[in-house]
């Protein structure tokens, strides 16, 4: 089963834009804090920003990060892009994808993430090493 990566929030401190991810996987998780470029943090903060409740049920949109879309290893050599990233929304009983626009530093990040089978592979990402 793979690590799911569910959004807690979008955030900018002195070291730049980042994003706080639960990983996933079985019945543990970790919190983990990822470096994003201004670019994909831009188009993150605005498709995370809409409908963040939804108004018939009054539910509060949960986003999910799936990984790179088509990002292939020859592709990101030859840097051509562009890279998206799928956004998977959930609210109450439904849900939605999303295609945002992303770096190919920040589609390489989700890739090396995607490819991640366990948490410990996470550890240097904890959230607890960044609060000091």
């Amino acid at each position: 089963m793979p690590v799911s990566y569910e959004i807690l929030f979008l955030r900018r401190d002195h070291h730049g834009p980042f994003i706080k991810l639960r990983a996933c996987l079985d019945d543990r998780s970790i919190e983990i804090r990822i470096a994003v470029d201004e670019f994909t943090f831009k188009n993150l903060v605005e498709a995370c920003s809409c409908g963040s409740t939804d108004p018939i049920s009054g539910t509060k949109s949960r986003y999910f990060v799936e990984g790179p879309i088509g990002l292939s290893k020859s592709k990101a050599e030859r840097k051509e892009g562009p890279f998206h990233l799928q956004l998977r929304i959930r609210w109450g009983d439904g849900s939605s994808k999303s295609k945002i626009e992303c770096s190919l530093e920040f589609a390489r990040n989700l890739l090396w993430l995607q490819r991640s089978s366990r948490l410990e592979d996470l550890e240097p990402l904890n959230w607890e090493n960044f609060l000091s």
